[in-house]
């Protein structure tokens, strides 16, 4: 299954810190299996604000497999197993 959005669509989610563990969680029912990208600027996100967001993620049940490089972000790649 892949999911898609347009990074405007939920960049102000993640920028407001609103509703950030409900939207992970509604991502990980979504896909049976996949993967999920989460990139966030360095200059806009801290680094202890990142490393929330990666909290919530494997809390929700997704799985860190890599850290892509991306110019001037924070990356997290994500897995969901069956």
């Amino acid at each position: 299954m892949s999911v898609r959005w347009q990074a405007g669509e939920i960049s102000g989610i993640f920028k407001d810190g609103k509703d950030r563990v409900r939207l992970i969680q509604e991502v990980h029912a979504l896909l049976v299996r996949g993967t999920f990208l989460i990139v966030e600027s360095m200059v806009i996100v801290s680094a202890a604000e990142f490393q929330k967001t990666l909290a919530m993620a494997t809390s929700a049940g997704f799985r860190m497999v890599s850290s892509p490089s991306v110019f001037l972000s924070r990356t997290a790649l994500f897995r969901k197993d069956e």
